[in-house]
């Protein structure tokens, strides 16, 4: 006997005294009784129900592919039948069941009155291997058309499947060169550096309204695969070399006077084609910073499709917290400033990452002068080719 399956079907009864009606309000087919759920055609998953309406019966059973029939509860409400049978509307069956206890493929299912069958409906089932799943997690974001509305879900083990967790407000979109956006000491770059003559393409930054609080992010189209990184839509936290001013009074910060530099970021990212998903960092020997002043770039990779540098510049294996990075160092790089890479083994689309660390390390291996300024903390998507779109659900930089 399958216990596991067999508590799991004691639970789906006993729930199912709780379970709160749910049908299609549509006009009756026969005129006496209705499937209404699973109804022909649909796909199934997850905890959901059998239900419908029949205006007298006596025992309600479903039977799935011909197999063990199962008995479902009737007399619940269903006002919507009032005009079709006559009476109080208690004219609704309804129960609980886990259709991932089917296999994935097409299956049938039959609802009988005391043994005389009175609908049918054949579905699909996909399931994700299992009866039940448990503690996994998952969220994202679908867009409904025609609507264009956007709405979050989050995985639900419950239910087993996908509940929506918000509703999106229309996404605004800034899609000129260089462009910007400004909040809550941030400021997002529409950065195409270099595109060089290239007009086939699409790049925007993005802003959404979540759970009543603001989200940005940006998107982008690059269809030619060939040359180097076009663009680098971002994020900037402080004084990039080439802006006016800071975006925050945490930096530019000497070098030697960095106690933490913490970041903590989550982003919800869907791309295709040659990216990464990068941290930057530029330092320079002047405050405040210019381009003419740049002496290294610091970057932190936490996902890609491409690698830093050739071969010839990894020059070491680091582990930092426990995820280990290929070090990447060219010192005669553009203009003749140090290029320096982190490149994470695991991608990381979310986490806490700990820059002092990485300072430290360099400062260690003399890589790195203390008397320099880390003058900005960006995040962002360097792009070669293909299609892509991220948002920032959390970014926080601590700086002590």
């Amino acid at each position: 006997m399958n216990i596991g399956r067999t508590r799991q079907r004691q639970m789906l009864w006993l729930f199912s005294t709780a379970f709160l009606l749910a049908y299609f309000s549509v006009p009756a087919s026969t005129g006496a009784a209705r499937l209404g759920n699973p109804s022909p055609g649909s796909f199934q998953s997850g905890v959901s129900i059998i239900s419908g309406w029949k205006c007298t019966a006596g025992t309600i059973t479903a039977r799935f592919d011909g197999g063990e029939q199962v008995e479902v509860l009737y007399g619940a409400e269903r006002s919507d039948t009032v005009p079709s049978c006559a009476d109080d509307g208690r004219n609704g069956f309804i129960t609980i069941y886990n259709y991932n206890i089917l296999e994935d493929g097409e299956h049938r299912v039959e609802v009988f009155d005391d043994g005389v069958k009175f609908g049918e409906a054949t579905f699909t089932v996909v399931t994700l291997g299992k009866e039940f799943i448990m503690g996994e997690s998952g969220q994202g974001t679908i867009q409904l058309s025609p609507s264009n509305t956007q709405v979050t879900v989050g995985w639900d083990q419950a239910s087993q499947g996908f509940n929506i967790t918000g509703v999106v407000d229309a996404i605004e979109t800034v899609c000129e060169d260089w462009e910007e956006l400004s909040s809550l000491g941030f400021r997002y770059s529409n950065n195409v550096w270099n595109k060089g003559d290239i007009t086939d393409y699409e790049q925007c930054l993005l802003k959404r309204v979540v759970g009543g609080k603001n989200q940005y992010g940006w998107r982008w189209r690059w269809p030619v695969d060939e040359g180097d990184v076009k663009a680098y839509p971002e994020v900037i936290y402080g004084h990039k070399p080439w802006s006016s001013s800071t975006t925050t009074s945490d930096l530019p910060r000497q070098i030697s006077s960095i106690n933490q530099l913490q970041v903590n970021y989550e982003v919800e990212l869907t791309a295709r084609g040659i990216y990464n998903l990068a941290f930057e960092m530029w330092v320079t020997s002047s405050n405040p910073p210019t381009p003419e002043t740049i002496t290294h770039e610091i970057m932190i990779w936490v996902d890609r499709t491409f690698k830093p540098q050739g071969a010839e510049f990894l020059v070491a294996e680091v582990a930092i917290d426990s995820v280990t990075y290929d070090l990447y160092i060219n010192s005669e790089y553009d203009q003749g400033h140090t290029y320096i890479a982190f490149a994470s083994h695991p991608d990381q689309l979310s986490g806490t990452l700990n820059f002092e660390k990485f300072l430290a390390y360099l400062i260690d291996h003399g890589h790195l002068p203390t008397n320099h300024y880390v003058t900005s903390v960006e995040l962002g998507n360097e792009v070669i080719q293909g299609t892509g779109e991220l948002w920032l659900r959390n970014l926080q930089i601590n700086v002590d």
